[in-house]
């Protein structure tokens, strides 16, 4: 008997895990040890299986594979595709990249950290981002999102998706406005098999205009929305809040539910780009600040709602809830609970994604999230545009100023700041959001203050009766 792994599974290996099997349709990655590794090697459909002495326990893992549909059984031989074959890159694992391939938009928008509207940043160009994918691969990188700017701007949008899919690098999300997508898009995605998530932005009802410089976009955004729906796609929905939209949050919820969407997350605007240039410190900035105290009586409110509601859709409230589909919920402010554990837990990673769902730049420069767009440290942090910068390199070296970064670790960001060494809430907020910290004016060891007011001001205790509430 041969076996051969399905034509969309490959075997990759990174730095320090060494042995995973990935899906290049979906960018799910398993990880095994050496024992059932070793079987998944055996499975490159020339190996003769019947002559293979195997233990009990890689037996019963190959059932599960083939009723798992990660491999087919078959009679003669039937090789696997060379790209399905063992890789392993010298640098550190990258479950996803987050990348702006373009620095242009069709918008206005108010808030931009990128400043879209004036294209701050300029474009790479068809080499350039060839080159990064290749860079990808080599890394092993599991999947991307693709965002802008506008990332349907680009004429070569579908060249790139082609070149993304021959790496077997596949495009999980969208983050598009979607006025640029019709019935040719669509024929386009069914032509390549694809089916990411589209995510796109609304600043809630009666408000998005506004936010987004142009008269009329509300309109076409919902519209745009219907039409991906009814395609079948999923829709993720993003909103920018500030003290000028927050009066329609509620309402919004109920177009949220109407819409079909699967996951809506909200998010307080953060002081960068346009926002910090035109918003906050420009004309009209008083009745544009949103206090806590607001967001958090508008939050609490909308969770009763939504849990009344049977949680009709995934929901995050910044990081004050996480709500899934149906029930269950968390806290993402919450790093770990106070007890026998919570040392340990101040011993992991201050960030626990941003290291293995990194963003780029349109001019290639590495960060470890959005967030770090138009700080002081942007321009400390390498560009993988730069001869000798490449992917792999970056994340095999621990002395660069982005490994450095990622891998501060909550117990160096309590011991550097000593009253965050007696507070009570150390354990639960291990010192906060680094990207938050060097906003808010304290570097990257600094605490944020956004979290210390989260805890310390009543934000919390908030959620403390949330269980009791019907629905939940």
């Amino acid at each position: 008997m041969y076996v051969t792994l399905n034509s969309e599974y490959v075997l990759r290996g990174w730095k320090g895990i060494p042995y995973g099997l990935v899906n290049t349709k979906t960018g799910s990655v398993d990880f095994f040890d050496a024992e059932a590794f070793h079987l998944l090697e055996w499975l490159d459909g020339e190996i003769d299986l019947d002559l293979v002495l195997m233990t009990p326990g890689q037996k019963a893992f190959l059932t599960r594979l083939l009723d798992g549909h990660y491999a087919a059984a078959c009679d003669q031989a039937r090789p696997v595709r060379e790209p399905q074959r063992y890789r392993k890159s010298r640098g550190a694992y990258i479950q996803c990249v987050h990348w702006s391939i373009t620095g242009g938009c069709n918008l206005k928008c108010r808030h931009c950290y990128m400043s879209a509207p004036k294209h701050k940043y300029h474009d790479p160009d068809t080499e350039q981002c060839l080159a990064l994918i290749r860079q990808m691969a080599e890394a092993n990188v599991a999947g991307v999102t693709l965002t802008g700017g506008e990332p349907l701007l680009r004429k070569d949008f579908w060249f790139l998706a082609d070149a993304l899919a021959d790496a077997g690098i596949p495009i999980l999300q969208l983050y598009t406005n979607g006025i640029l997508i019709d019935d040719a898009f669509f024929e386009n995605m069914e032509k390549r098999n694809l089916n990411f998530e589209f995510v796109l932005s609304f600043d809630c009802l009666k408000r998005h205009d506004w936010l987004r410089g142009i008269p009329g976009i509300e309109e076409k955004t919902i519209a745009a929305i219907r039409r991906i729906r009814q395609k079948g796609y999923a829709v993720s929905i993003e909103t920018a809040l500030h003290g000028g939209n927050i009066d329609q949050l509620l309402p919004t919820y109920g177009l949220m539910k109407e819409l079909g969407i699967s996951h809506w997350k909200t998010a307080q605007i953060f002081d960068a780009g346009e926002w910090k240039d035109a918003v906050v410190h420009g004309p009209g900035a008083s009745h544009k600040a949103l206090s806590p105290e607001t967001l958090y009586d508008v939050y609490t409110v909308l969770l009763r709602r939504y849990m009344d509601d049977g949680q009709p859709l995934s929901l995050q409230l910044d990081g004050f809830f996480a709500g899934t589909k149906g029930g269950g919920y968390g806290i993402p402010y919450i790093r770990t609970q106070a007890g026998a554990e919570s040392a340990e837990g101040l011993k992991k990673h201050s960030c626990l994604s941003c290291r293995v769902h990194p963003y780029i730049l349109p001019n290639g420069r590495l960060l470890p999230c959005p967030a770090y767009t138009g700080t002081s440290l942007e321009a400390e942090l390498p560009k993988l545009y730069d001869a000798g910068a490449s992917l792999a390199d970056i994340y095999s070296d621990g002395g660069g100023a982005f490994l450095r970064l990622v891998n501060i670790r909550a117990e160096e960001v309590i011991a550097h700041n000593e009253p965050c060494a007696a507070c009570e809430h150390r354990f639960e907020c291990g010192g906060g959001c680094r990207a938050c910290a060097v906003i808010g004016g304290n570097g990257a060891l600094g605490r944020d203050p956004f979290r210390c007011h989260y805890f310390k001001e009543g934000g919390r205790r908030r959620l403390d009766g949330l269980s009791a509430v019907p629905g939940s």
